[in-house]
Protein backbone atom coordinates (compact mmCIF):
# COMPACT_ATOMS: atom_id res chain seq x y z
CA UNK A 1 0.00 0.00 0.00
CA UNK A 2 2.88 2.42 1.06
CA UNK A 3 4.88 1.35 -2.70
CA UNK A 4 1.25 2.48 -4.56
CA UNK A 5 1.24 6.03 -2.18
CA UNK A 6 4.46 6.63 -3.12
CA UNK A 7 4.38 5.37 -6.92
CA UNK A 8 0.88 7.71 -7.41
CA UNK A 9 2.90 10.87 -5.50
CA UNK A 10 5.93 10.57 -7.40
CA UNK A 11 3.88 10.58 -10.52
CA UNK A 12 1.51 13.41 -9.37
CA UNK A 13 4.80 15.56 -8.97
CA UNK A 14 6.49 14.28 -12.25
CA UNK A 15 3.34 15.83 -13.93
CA UNK A 16 3.62 18.46 -11.67
CA UNK A 17 7.02 19.62 -12.70
CA UNK A 18 6.51 18.89 -16.71
CA UNK A 19 3.58 21.29 -16.74
CA UNK A 20 5.53 23.87 -15.05
CA UNK A 21 8.65 23.65 -17.22
CA UNK A 22 6.69 23.43 -20.62
CA UNK A 23 3.78 25.18 -21.62
CA UNK A 24 2.12 28.47 -20.83
CA UNK A 25 3.51 31.18 -18.02
CA UNK A 26 2.49 34.50 -17.42
CA UNK A 27 4.76 36.00 -21.02
CA UNK A 28 3.40 33.21 -23.27
CA UNK A 29 1.11 34.25 -26.05
CA UNK A 30 0.80 36.11 -28.88
CA UNK A 31 2.02 39.74 -29.50
CA UNK A 32 0.44 41.61 -31.87
CA UNK A 33 2.36 45.03 -33.73
CA UNK A 34 1.59 47.76 -35.50
CA UNK A 35 4.44 49.88 -37.25
CA UNK A 36 7.08 47.47 -36.65
CA UNK A 37 9.01 44.85 -39.47
CA UNK A 38 7.27 42.24 -37.35
CA UNK A 39 3.30 41.69 -37.45
CA UNK A 40 3.07 39.84 -34.48
CA UNK A 41 5.39 37.18 -32.50
CA UNK A 42 4.10 33.96 -29.90
CA UNK A 43 6.14 33.34 -27.31
CA UNK A 44 6.35 29.91 -25.38
CA UNK A 45 8.16 28.79 -22.85
CA UNK A 46 9.99 25.12 -23.36
CA UNK A 47 12.21 23.53 -20.72
CA UNK A 48 12.27 26.72 -18.48
CA UNK A 49 13.45 28.51 -21.45
CA UNK A 50 11.66 31.32 -23.66
CA UNK A 51 10.74 31.51 -27.58
CA UNK A 52 10.48 33.80 -29.56
CA UNK A 53 8.34 32.84 -33.04
CA UNK A 54 7.93 35.44 -36.37
CA UNK A 55 7.46 34.54 -39.34
CA UNK A 56 10.20 36.63 -40.23
CA UNK A 57 12.69 35.15 -38.39
CA UNK A 58 11.55 32.22 -37.31
CA UNK A 59 12.14 30.68 -33.68
CA UNK A 60 15.11 32.19 -31.29
CA UNK A 61 15.96 31.58 -28.04
CA UNK A 62 15.67 34.02 -25.77
CA UNK A 63 18.08 34.62 -22.48
CA UNK A 64 17.27 36.71 -19.52
CA UNK A 65 18.99 39.18 -17.76
CA UNK A 66 19.16 41.02 -14.61
CA UNK A 67 16.41 42.98 -14.63
CA UNK A 68 12.96 41.94 -14.08
CA UNK A 69 10.73 40.93 -17.20
CA UNK A 70 13.69 41.64 -19.44
CA UNK A 71 15.14 39.19 -22.25
CA UNK A 72 17.65 39.50 -25.02
CA UNK A 73 18.09 38.11 -27.76
CA UNK A 74 21.71 37.36 -28.74
CA UNK A 75 21.65 36.78 -32.68
CA UNK A 76 20.06 39.62 -33.76
CA UNK A 77 20.63 41.98 -30.78
CA UNK A 78 17.50 42.77 -29.41
CA UNK A 79 15.96 43.24 -26.30
CA UNK A 80 12.22 42.01 -24.84
CA UNK A 81 10.86 43.81 -22.14
CA UNK A 82 7.67 42.69 -21.13
CA UNK A 83 4.61 45.31 -19.90
CA UNK A 84 2.71 44.87 -17.36
CA UNK A 85 -0.74 46.32 -16.34
CA UNK A 86 0.25 48.69 -13.23
CA UNK A 87 -3.39 47.91 -11.50
CA UNK A 88 -3.15 43.86 -12.04
CA UNK A 89 0.41 42.89 -12.96
CA UNK A 90 -0.61 41.31 -15.49
CA UNK A 91 1.20 40.67 -18.92
CA UNK A 92 -0.61 43.50 -21.60
CA UNK A 93 2.16 43.43 -24.03
CA UNK A 94 6.13 44.08 -24.96
CA UNK A 95 8.83 46.59 -25.88
CA UNK A 96 11.22 44.93 -28.84
CA UNK A 97 14.22 47.20 -28.86
CA UNK A 98 16.25 46.10 -32.27
CA UNK A 99 19.10 47.78 -34.10
CA UNK A 100 17.85 51.43 -31.98
CA UNK A 101 14.28 51.20 -33.03
CA UNK A 102 11.94 50.60 -30.08
CA UNK A 103 8.27 48.42 -31.40
CA UNK A 104 5.39 48.82 -29.17
CA UNK A 105 2.94 45.65 -28.79
CA UNK A 106 -0.05 44.13 -27.34
CA UNK A 107 -0.60 40.47 -26.20
CA UNK A 108 -3.98 39.29 -27.27
CA UNK A 109 -6.61 38.21 -25.33
CA UNK A 110 -4.75 40.51 -22.43
CA UNK A 111 -7.49 41.34 -19.90
CA UNK A 112 -9.32 37.74 -21.00
CA UNK A 113 -8.43 35.37 -18.00
CA UNK A 114 -10.62 36.70 -15.89
CA UNK A 115 -13.18 34.96 -17.95
CA UNK A 116 -11.45 31.12 -17.80
CA UNK A 117 -12.67 28.67 -15.86
CA UNK A 118 -15.69 26.29 -15.66
CA UNK A 119 -19.18 26.93 -14.73
CA UNK A 120 -21.73 24.50 -14.02
CA UNK A 121 -25.31 25.72 -15.43
CA UNK A 122 -28.29 25.80 -13.31
CA UNK A 123 -30.43 22.34 -13.43
CA UNK A 124 -28.87 20.88 -16.73
CA UNK A 125 -26.28 18.38 -14.33
CA UNK A 126 -23.22 17.27 -17.15
CA UNK A 127 -24.67 18.74 -20.28
CA UNK A 128 -24.45 22.28 -18.36
CA UNK A 129 -20.63 22.38 -17.61
CA UNK A 130 -19.12 25.03 -19.47
CA UNK A 131 -15.10 25.66 -20.01
CA UNK A 132 -13.87 28.95 -21.27
CA UNK A 133 -10.46 29.11 -21.71
CA UNK A 134 -7.84 31.39 -23.63
CA UNK A 135 -6.67 29.67 -26.73
CA UNK A 136 -3.80 31.59 -28.64
CA UNK A 137 -5.50 35.14 -27.52
CA UNK A 138 -9.12 33.78 -28.57
CA UNK A 139 -11.76 33.20 -26.07
CA UNK A 140 -13.36 30.09 -26.52
CA UNK A 141 -16.59 27.95 -25.19
CA UNK A 142 -16.38 24.46 -25.20
CA UNK A 143 -19.89 22.69 -23.79
CA UNK A 144 -21.77 19.69 -24.91
CA UNK A 145 -22.35 20.93 -28.30
CA UNK A 146 -18.96 21.68 -29.17
CA UNK A 147 -16.40 24.69 -29.42
CA UNK A 148 -17.36 28.28 -30.42
CA UNK A 149 -15.15 31.59 -30.35
CA UNK A 150 -16.36 34.14 -28.07
CA UNK A 151 -16.58 37.75 -29.59
CA UNK A 152 -16.48 40.42 -27.27
CA UNK A 153 -20.00 42.69 -27.31
CA UNK A 154 -20.05 46.30 -26.47
CA UNK A 155 -21.80 45.80 -23.44
CA UNK A 156 -18.95 44.80 -20.38
CA UNK A 157 -18.01 41.85 -19.84
CA UNK A 158 -20.42 40.50 -22.52
CA UNK A 159 -19.49 37.73 -25.66
CA UNK A 160 -21.56 36.97 -28.55
CA UNK A 161 -21.06 33.25 -29.47
CA UNK A 162 -19.68 33.26 -33.38
CA UNK A 163 -20.41 29.55 -34.13
CA UNK A 164 -23.96 30.29 -32.82
CA UNK A 165 -26.71 32.95 -32.62
CA UNK A 166 -26.33 33.65 -29.17
CA UNK A 167 -24.74 35.66 -26.43
CA UNK A 168 -22.43 35.37 -22.81
CA UNK A 169 -22.60 37.39 -19.92
CA UNK A 170 -20.17 37.14 -17.24
CA UNK A 171 -21.20 37.97 -13.56
CA UNK A 172 -19.06 39.44 -11.53
CA UNK A 173 -19.14 39.56 -7.38
CA UNK A 174 -19.21 42.62 -5.17
CA UNK A 175 -15.33 42.07 -5.20
CA UNK A 176 -15.20 41.99 -8.68
CA UNK A 177 -14.39 38.42 -9.92
CA UNK A 178 -16.24 36.91 -12.19
CA UNK A 179 -18.42 34.75 -10.27
CA UNK A 180 -21.48 33.21 -12.68
CA UNK A 181 -22.20 33.44 -16.19
CA UNK A 182 -25.85 33.54 -18.27
CA UNK A 183 -26.10 32.15 -21.67
CA UNK A 184 -28.74 33.19 -24.02
CA UNK A 185 -28.98 30.52 -26.75
CA UNK A 186 -31.76 28.88 -29.75
CA UNK A 187 -34.25 31.04 -27.77
CA UNK A 188 -33.60 29.99 -24.14
CA UNK A 189 -31.78 31.34 -21.42
CA UNK A 190 -29.31 29.51 -18.88
CA UNK A 191 -27.47 31.08 -15.55
CA UNK A 192 -24.87 29.30 -13.68
CA UNK A 193 -21.95 30.08 -11.96
CA UNK A 194 -18.22 29.32 -11.81
CA UNK A 195 -16.62 26.29 -10.01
Amino acid sequence: MKKLLFTTLLTLFTISLFAQQNGKDEFSGIYTFKNAPLQSVEITKENNTLFAYANEVGKLELSSTSLADVYVQSEHQATIKFVRDKTSGQVIGLLLSVQGEDYESEKLGAGLEDYEGTYQLDNLGAEGKLTVRLNKGILELESSLGITELARAEKKDAFNLVAASGMVQFKRAADGKIRGIAVDYAGNSYVGEKL
